[in-house]
């Protein structure tokens, strides 16, 4: 039995062999590959980790619709295992894993899903008494009302709501990215010019 790493990958030589023949396979953009060594590794070590990397396969390979399945079920379909071979689903989702399943739906054109992955399915409305949440609520972990994967995911919950025809939140989510990561820029540009507004 091989022993896994702090962060859920596997820690064996064969398994670190695959991780770096996973990450050269992104990188070289052979993604059907990277689906294929993503769920091999997932399949020997089941963890938040291994199914964030076959869903960043899916959607590198533009299967989007599989990545979605992956992230949301929590458990990717296996090729070639037989009757029972998939390994029991993950009861948590991570806050990599909930910002790439928004991410993903947002592609997918699923907002409500999209938002209910950034937030959480038992999040509050962003508008309060004053009109807005303080920007360390929105980046409070999701169980706590906040939007999963920081800046990145406040911008991401800026577009969903763009897209949703909620501009003033849009506005809210994407000054708040800002704020939070001077550098994002994409998050700045709509802020100074919004395009939903």
């Amino acid at each position: 039995m091989e022993s896994s790493t702090a962060a859920g990958v596997p820690s064996s030589t064969a398994a670190a062999g695959m991780i770096a023949a996973f990450e050269a396979s992104i990188s070289e953009q052979r993604f059907r590959n990277a689906v294929f060594l993503g769920e091999r590794l997932y399949a020997a070590s089941p963890s938040q980790e291994t199914l964030r990397m076959v869903a960043t396969a899916y959607t590198h390979a533009g299967q989007l619709a599989q990545a979605r399945h992956v992230l949301a079920a929590g458990v990717p379909r296996v090729a070639g295992g037989g009757p029972g071979a998939a390994p029991a689903p993950l009861t948590e989702r991570s806050a990599a894993n909930s910002f790439l399943l928004g991410k993903v739906c947002l592609g997918l054109n699923k907002l409500r899903e999209a938002e209910r992955a950034l937030r959480g399915a038992g999040a509050a409305p962003i508008a309060t008494d004053d009109g807005a949440l303080s920007d360390s609520q929105l980046l409070a972990p999701e169980e706590q009302g906040g939007v999963a994967g920081g800046s990145a995911g406040l911008e991401l919950m800026g577009e969903v709501c763009r897209k949703s025809g909620r501009p003033d939140e849009a506005l809210l989510y994407f000054g708040a990215a800002h704020r939070a990561d001077p550098y994002a820029w994409t998050a700045y540009e709509q802020v100074r010019r919004p395009t939903c507004c």
